[in-house]
């Protein structure tokens, strides 16, 4: 993921993104150096910490970096992060170089969201859909942005969105399942020192970034570009399996269900139970998720009289964020 920028240019530079959606570099030891790598590769976007040329140093600013939102001018760990996820169109790139490398620490930490989503498609579905779904993440605060972890946009492509901070509240079936999206990230987590004059360039749609506690006077300029059009760099990715389109369906929002109803007695007969004709008779127990997906089709209604056990499986799916209920007109 290398490029030699001075060598090779801003072309190379472009075409390494847009397939891995990674790159470092060196020989740029100050913001006057980044601000033209910047400019060579798109348009510079401004940011509330940055100066009039969009670079923002970063750099241990004592009590500055205790309050929310501004953690990068402290010298704690970052965690892994979307940059600006509380807009609505995130900036494409990010672009940091080091003007003075830390004392100890201070490595730098990527994800590729990519490699995250196709991690998650294998070992734990249900909380792929869970963080896919709609609105389920306000990131930002109050004014912030209302959107998932994982968006999907056109042809199965995705993007990523994420921060695990006081900015950052999470619906409850998303929040369930914030351990199984916190242990993938640090499966695929690589981590870089960064010498001064070395820096590195993201697409903050795929890459998450971050950086391990330091201590000494580190300084990192930071900018953050939308790149020119002719560069072809994705705003989203491919991911290697999507998920099965009846997967997909659970995160929708629809009035009708897959569930297993659990009966109170072995009764045989249908006329007893006349909305379950075609259920699956079961002991009497309170129905799993994973059980609460499979047998029957429910249709949401007012008019519904379910008996004690179709509304533990009702609330059962409510609870995990499978279904809501349909507002009567």
């Amino acid at each position: 993921m290398y490029v030699d920028i001075h060598r090779h240019g801003t072309e190379t530079l472009a075409a390494t993104l847009a397939s891995g959606g990674i790159a470092t570099f060196d020989g740029i030891s100050d913001q006057a150096g980044l601000a033209r790598l910047g400019n060579s590769l798109g348009v510079i976007v401004a940011h509330r910490d940055s100066g009039t040329d969009g670079v923002t140093t970063l750099a241990d600013l004592g009590q500055v970096g205790t309050q929310p939102g501004y953690a990068g001018f402290s010298n704690r760990a970052l965690p892994a992060h979307t940059d600006r996820s509380g807009v609505a169109r995130p900036p494409h790139l990010l672009m940091v170089a080091c003007g003075h490398e830390a004392a100890t620490g201070g490595e730098c930490i990527a994800i590729d969201g990519k490699a995250v989503y196709d991690d998650l498609t294998k070992s734990a579905p249900d909380a792929l859909r869970a963080l896919s779904h709609p609105r389920s993440v306000l990131f930002g605060g109050a004014a912030g942005y209302l959107g998932s972890v994982f968006e999907h946009t056109t042809s199965g492509r995705v993007r990523i969105r994420f921060r695990l901070d006081e900015l950052a509240q999470y619906a409850p079936e998303a929040l369930h399942w914030l351990p199984t999206l916190v242990e993938a990230i640090e499966r695929h987590t690589m981590a870089f020192t960064l010498p001064a004059g070395h820096g590195y360039v993201i697409n903050n749609h795929r890459f998450l970034h971050g950086r391990r506690a330091f201590t000494g006077s580190r300084i990192i300029y930071r900018i953050s570009v939308d790149p020119f059009n002719r560069y072809r760099i994705p705003t989203d990715f491919a991911p290697t399996r999507p998920l099965p389109a009846a997967d997909h369906a659970n995160s929708c929002e629809s009035d009708t269900v897959r569930v297993r109803i659990a009966f109170e007695n072995g009764s045989d007969d249908p006329n007893h139970y006349p909305y379950y004709d075609d259920c699956e008779r079961e002991p009497h127990s309170t129905p799993t998720v994973s059980e609460a997906h499979q047998l029957m089709q429910i249709h949401l209604h007012p008019d519904d009289r379910p008996c004690r056990q179709r509304r533990a499986a009702l609330r059962v799916l409510e609870q995990a964020g499978h279904l809501r209920r349909r507002v009567p007109n």
